[in-house]
């Protein structure tokens, strides 16, 4: 069995990828197989093997899973699943999660709005470097 290279996974093939994560369940080989299913690369198209892959990367704790999870419930308007995922992604420090966390509090989705969590949230994500949340808090003549 060939050795994978973890920072390149795009280019390893499917069926590899398939074989190593049936033995590891490593979060990261789940998250490039969710991928795979959700473009159709290397296999079939199956949004319920996306979905499958990605739950199980996120309950690993991996913030680039419950972003993509979050995405998509918010996507389909469950707020408060949305909620939980970028909750989950923000408290592992993610400032792509505590952007999208923060526009959630501002807007009051999925809960009541809250002007002063979307403001944490927001410089949290700025110090991090978020260029979205730098703007934002920019816009409205804050600091981070």
């Amino acid at each position: 069995m060939p050795t994978i290279n973890y920072d390149d996974l795009e280019k390893v093939d499917t069926q590899i990828l398939l074989t190593e994560e049936s033995k590891s369940h490593d979060s990261r080989l789940q998250v490039e197989l969710g991928k795979r299913y959700y473009r159709a690369d290397g296999v079939d198209f199956d949004a319920n093997k996306t979905v499958e892959f990605y739950k199980a990367a996120a309950n690993q704790e991996n913030d680039e899973a419950q972003i993509f999870l979050g995405n998509l419930a918010r996507a389909t308007n469950d707020y408060e699943e949305a909620l939980k995922y970028f909750e989950k992604a923000a408290s592992l420090g993610n400032d792509k999660a505590q952007y999208i966390l923060g526009e959630m509090y501002e807007h009051g989705e999925g809960t009541a709005s809250n002007q002063d969590n979307a403001i944490e949230l927001y410089q949290k994500a700025a110090k991090s470097g978020n260029f979205l949340a730098q703007e934002k808090l920019k816009n409205w003549n804050l600091s981070w």
